[in-house]
């Protein structure tokens, strides 16, 4: 199956404040099916809050969010729900339940939202977790993992339902080098192997430019500059040179 160009997901002119503090100013985003965008910017810029709009977990205060062509900001509940099913969404800390196994924590989205029988959750969770390179682990408890293992369990839970969609938050944070390298070629798989539209929220340069086909940069509530990676890097942007070039903000002038 090959990359399309066709915007899976647009945002437009998207506005989000929380009492005083603006944190998206009118962001334009478009965002390819078929492949990897990743949403660049430093901590506290916003990029989990535009993210959270994508699925309607928050609801922009002015602008629109289009999924396939269907805009969502004005659904219900029933809808939104619907629409969530097709994606997939790996949290920071993989958000598992540390009171339910691996094998559970897997087939719980299963459980809630599908009408398999046990034999077929059975199946399709160990299938999920063969696809993230686990098995044999179904048994242990969260605590027991390491934080990679966590968040590979976490990326199964996200692929349970075959999502369409797959959002990532800040996936590599915490981890060290070499796992964060491992959760990365994890990610590149998986969108090799599934054929999905991912989105991957960033503050590390060095993720982004191993994992984008498109990179976005948040700062200021806006998009400053979006492009593929070969584009980006020979961006004229200030802030934008400043921070692939690792400098400080109070080096840079606007």
């Amino acid at each position: 199956m090959e990359k399309t160009t066709k915007d899976r997901i647009r945002l437009v002119k998207v506005h989000k404040s929380f009492g005083t503090q603006k944190v998206l100013d009118g962001v334009d985003l478009s965002i390819p099916g078929g492949s990897i965008t990743v949403i660049l910017g430093r901590s506290g810029e916003g990029k989990s809050v535009l993210l959270k709009h994508l699925i309607g977990l928050l609801k922009a205060d002015q602008g629109q969010v289009f999924v396939d062509g269907i805009d969502i900001t004005p659904m219900g509940p029933h809808d939104l729900n619907e629409l969530r099913r097709r994606f997939g969404m790996l949290f920071q800390n993989g958000a598992l339940f540390d009171s339910l196994n691996v094998f559970e924590n897997v087939a719980f989205p299963l459980k809630e939202h599908s009408r398999l029988s046990r034999s077929e959750i059975e199946k399709t969770v160990i299938e999920k977790l063969a696809l993230v390179g686990l098995k044999d682990v179904g048994k242990k408890m969260p605590a027991e993992l390491s934080g990679g293992m966590r968040k590979r369990v976490g990326l199964a839970r996200a692929i349970a339902l075959s999502p369409e969609i797959i959002l990532y938050d800040e996936p590599t944070t915490g981890l060290d080098p070499l796992m964060t390298d491992s959760v990365n070629n994890l990610i590149l798989e998986m969108q090799k192997k599934l054929k999905v539209t991912s989105v991957v929220i960033s503050h590390d340069i060095e993720s982004t430019f191993q994992l984008a086909d498109k990179i976005a940069m948040l700062h200021d509530g806006k998009i400053i500059e979006e492009g593929p990676p070969e584009t980006f890097k020979k961006t004229q942007h200030p802030f934008v040179k400043k921070f692939l070039e690792g400098r400080s903000e109070n080096e840079v002038i606007l």
